[in-house]
């Protein structure tokens, strides 16, 4: 499993109506990215501000999504966190822009082709928390 695998599954997000999708580090270095040249450093921002608010709000867990709506997209963040063989956690991101959500059939299928992406993701993302 490699990196490569990752690209497989954003190409997948992308061929099913995603505009683009990166997975990228807790700190936003992209992993693997389609069609993501100007997502990247939206992701080191967002990954920033879910950090702060966390801190300032003293919330105790981490921040699982991220949503923002525009009248001709949707820019939407998960948080993926990955425990390690030693028990620790590590955070990876997915970020994908989506065409906007016209009704909640459209939403459930943005929704279901994320967890796709994130449950086939995770054997890589483990591999690479060992690194």
């Amino acid at each position: 499993m490699s990196i490569h695998t990752l690209k497989e599954i954003l190409k997948g997000l992308v061929e099913n109506g995603f505009i683009s999708a990166v997975f990228a580090k807790s700190d936003g270095l992209p992993l693997a990215g389609i069609n993501d040249k100007s997502l990247a450093p939206i992701i080191a921002m967002f990954s920033e501000v879910a950090s702060d608010a966390k801190e300032q709000l003293s919330l105790a867990l981490e921040m699982h999504e991220i949503k923002i709506k525009y009248g001709d997209a949707t820019i939407i963040l998960r948080n993926i966190i990955i425990e390690n063989s030693k028990s620790e956690k590590e955070s990876f991101l997915i970020a994908a822009v989506a065409p906007p959500e016209e009704d909640i059939e459209t939403l459930k299928y943005q929704a279901k082709l994320l967890d796709w992406a994130i449950e086939n993701a995770l054997p890589v993302l483990k591999d690479l928390s060992t690194l």
